[in-house]
């Protein structure tokens, strides 16, 4: 039976939640950065603008 280093497994769970922590905080930046920008734009907005921020919500 081949037995894995409990120190190397708790390493590697860690390291992945720092890099799924950080895929996560570029994903909400990246969705809501837009959105945002979109809304900012009101005295220039057409109705297209604002139904493609809808659609995106």
């Amino acid at each position: 039976m081949n037995l894995i280093d409990p120190v190397a497994t708790e390493l590697a769970k860690l390291t992945a939640t720092f890099v799924n922590s950080i895929a996560a905080g570029l994903a909400i930046v990246g969705g809501v950065g837009p959105v945002g920008n979109a809304l900012n734009l009101t005295s220039t907005a057409t109705d297209l603008v604002w139904l493609l921020v809808a659609s995106c919500l």
